[in-house]
C-alpha cells in the first residue's frame, strides 16, 4: 500500500529534475552506505 502511494505521487509529480534528484540521492546514499530504505 505504501509503495503504491509513492508510485502514484511520482507519476503525478514527474519531471526531469525529479529524476535527476532521485539519481543523485541514490548515488550518494550508495557511496555513503546509508541505503536504509532499500527493498
Amino acid at each position: 500500500v505504501e509503495r503504491t502511494k509513492y508510485d502514484l505521487w511520482y507519476i503525478e509529480n514527474w519531471s526531469i529534475g525529479l529524476d535527476i534528484t532521485i539519481l543523485i540521492r541514490t548515488v550518494l546514499q550508495t557511496i555513503a552506505g546509508t541505503n536504509r530504505n532499500a527493498y
